[in-house]
């Protein structure tokens, strides 16, 4: 479909990540996913589980690969994606990812950039041969030095951390809904910086 928006939220498959830091992503869509009533369904072809409705008047496609994290690039280059014809940009596409350069408590829409270091984004920026492209970053972040990138980034949030990553995901759900009505740069304007 044309006109059709996809979300692509960046995240591990498999029970043992369900609620780690590093599936922010997926942890947006389920909350999408639920309250539009929505169900993923398996898609053999992307190797993604993906559901499809509307939202703010927008055909949306959810996306969750099913692929390991450094391996979505391969799952967005499969979509459909519309690319602008000057400047090679995916024009219909929005990522959501894990930003450990990113305070935790923050969010942030960007209308391009670097991969920062995230596995997923360097998988879709090399499988896709450009950087611009629409990203919501979720940040994780600590203040404190985080010693073991891997193991941090792979733990789950903090008993802490957990009624602060309810309001996270909500709002940054509700920016998605914003953003399929108003676009990119009204979002960045919104939403950008901590959530309150």
């Amino acid at each position: 479909m044309d006109d059709m928006l996809y979300i692509v939220g960046l995240g591990n498959p498999g029970p043992e990540y369900l609620f780690t830091r590093h599936n922010a992503g997926f942890m947006v869509l389920d909350l999408l996913q639920k309250s539009y009533g929505w169900q993923f369904e398996r898609d053999a072809r992307l190797s993604a589980r993906v559901c499809t409705g509307m939202i703010s008047e927008k055909n949306v496609t959810l996306v969750k690969p099913s692929l390991f994290m450094n391996k979505s690039g391969v799952i967005v280059n499969r979509l459909p994606i519309e690319r602008n014809k000057e400047t090679n940009a995916l024009e219909n596409v929005l990522v959501i990812v894990d930003d450990v350069h990113l305070p935790f408590g923050s969010i942030r829409y960007r209308e391009s950039g670097s991969h920062g270091g995230q596995n997923g984004m360097r998988s879709i920026i090399n499988c896709c041969g450009t950087a611009l492209f629409h990203r919501l970053r979720i940040g994780i972040g600590s203040e404190k030095p985080v010693l073991g990138l891997h193991d941090y980034v792979l733990g789950n949030f903090s008993y802490s951390e957990e009624p602060v990553l309810k309001n996270i995901l909500q709002v940054s759900a509700e920016s998605v809904e914003w953003y399929c009505a108003h676009g990119i740069q009204s979002a960045m304007n919104k939403y950008n910086g901590a959530v309150t």
